[in-house]
């Protein structure tokens, strides 16, 4: 079990990076 923890973990680490880099792209793409 806490193997498969570790993984979810590190997948909503991933994905939440992954979110912020896609937020600041749009934002770039709109403000510039």
């Amino acid at each position: 079990m806490t193997g498969n923890n570790q993984v979810f973990q590190w997948l909503d680490v991933g994905s939440l990076s992954f979110f912020i880099t896609f937020l600041i792209f749009v934002m770039t793409q709109t403000f510039f």
